[in-house]
């Protein structure tokens, strides 16, 4: 069987359909087998599955920003090999969403640290994409706001492509960080950000230097409410 290439940083960890790639991940860590660089991935081919595990060398809030990187890179790895008219954008703190529609998610995990100065053992960060169309559905597209890759136009994308464009655009996007910061990061994640409707344009939510959301006249929500779990599972 054919896997897909990553760059040599990576180590790719296939995972047969059923089983989860951010669960395996996780258990890896939490047992000190994982290491920096794995990449679990699931052989699903109606689904993009998988979770890296890093290694951080900062403070858990600092390395948290991981996880709307990760995002970015998504996104510019879908626009790599997706059709310009598809528009991606992102919902605090972990959501994604292809033309509108709600796609998945990506989740996230840590190293447990009694004191929040410490530089945690082991981070993942994992997602899962709807890429092609449920087969035995005869009215894709009728749940509104769920969708797939295929239902918005990208029917040549395929998991391998996807996964690939990801590892590379990821391994970019890690090289500029350390090279610059979370600034840039802050700024194309912004750039993806969807706007509640109803706001005229008028920019209301932002994000902070740590990823945190800012909504006029609420106080800024910590991006570590991501380890209390995905907020797309109840979406």
């Amino acid at each position: 069987m054919k896997y897909p290439q990553l760059p040599p940083v990576f180590n790719l960890k296939p995972l047969a359909p059923g089983q989860d790639p951010f669960e395996a991940a996780v258990a890896a860590a939490r047992a000190g087998n994982g290491e920096a660089g794995d990449f679990h991935w699931s052989q699903r081919l109606d689904r993009i599955e998988l979770a890296v595990v890093l290694e951080p060398d900062t403070p858990p809030a600092d390395s948290l920003t991981m996880l709307p990187l990760a995002m970015v890179a998504f996104g510019d790895a879908l626009g790599a090999v997706a059709p310009p008219v598809v528009a991606v954008h992102f919902r605090w703190p972990d959501c994604v969403d292809v033309n509108g529609g709600f796609v998945g998610g990506f989740r996230t995990a840590m190293a447990d640290r009694s004191n929040g100065e410490d530089v945690p053992d082991w981070l993942v960060i994992g997602f899962g994409i709807a890429v092609q169309m449920d087969l035995t559905d005869d009215a894709p597209g009728r749940t509104v706001h769920q969708t797939t890759l295929y239902d918005e136009g990208c029917g040549e994308v395929t998991v391998d492509d996807l996964t690939e464009s990801f590892a590379r655009h990821f391994l970019t996007w890690i090289n500029r960080w350390q090279d610059e910061g979370f600034e840039p990061v802050r700024l194309a994640w912004l750039a993806r950000l969807k706007q509640p409707e109803g706001t005229s344009g008028a920019l209301k939510l932002k994000i902070d230097s740590l990823g945190g959301l800012q909504c006029e006249g609420s106080a800024t929500r910590d991006l570590s409410d991501v380890l209390n779990g995905p907020s797309w599972i109840a979406s």
